[in-house]
């Protein structure tokens, strides 16, 4: 999912640059498919994800509140 929004960020020029906290602080962040780690940090240092519990579970399925919740932090910290 964030792979996706990063894309889509990066097509239409937002501010998609990496700083502040990185995905290495999370306990699971060496399961974080290669080609998703630069989305996953984005969405990371862009407060767009949390985890849970010190963990970012990439290999688990968003619920629809989980999404919900993405898409909602996406449009206010991002495209708004």
């Amino acid at each position: 999912m964030v792979s996706i929004l990063y894309r889509y960020a990066k097509l239409k020029g937002y501010d998609t640059a990496q700083g502040g906290m990185a995905i290495r602080e999370f306990t699971d962040c060496a399961s974080v498919s290669s080609y998703a780690a630069g989305a996953m940090d984005w969405a990371v240092n862009a407060g767009l994800i949390n985890g849970s519990g010190g963990a970012l579970l990439p290999k688990s399925g968003a619920s629809r509140a989980q999404a919900a919740a993405i898409l909602m932090r996406f449009a206010q910290k991002i495209a708004g």
